[in-house]
């Protein structure tokens, strides 16, 4: 890993979202890669949306999945970046 970016991790709650979402697992990661690149290097290019329980929460808009719009949610410090929740609305 280049210097400077962050470890990129998902907590059990977003992995069970994101199996609702692709269950196929080769696909969903696939599906993640660019987000998880571009939050390691960059976690701040999100859209802040509040502090909770001390951490900041973010958001990301992702590629929409059958027409639904798709947002992933995460917080980050200074060496990881926890991915949360991963939602789909229409």
């Amino acid at each position: 890993m280049a210097s400077g970016w962050r470890s990129v991790i998902r907590n059990a709650e977003f992995d069970e979202q994101l199996a609702g979402l692709i269950p196929w697992e080769p696909w969903a990661d696939e599906y993640l890669a660019a987000a998880e690149d571009l939050l390691a290097r960059l976690p701040s290019s999100g859209i802040f949306i509040a502090r909770e329980s001390g951490a900041d929460i973010w958001k990301l808009p992702l590629q929409p999945i059958k027409d639904r719009a798709v947002e992933l949610y995460y917080s980050f410090d200074q060496r990881v970046v926890v991915l949360l929740w991963i939602v789909s609305y229409e």
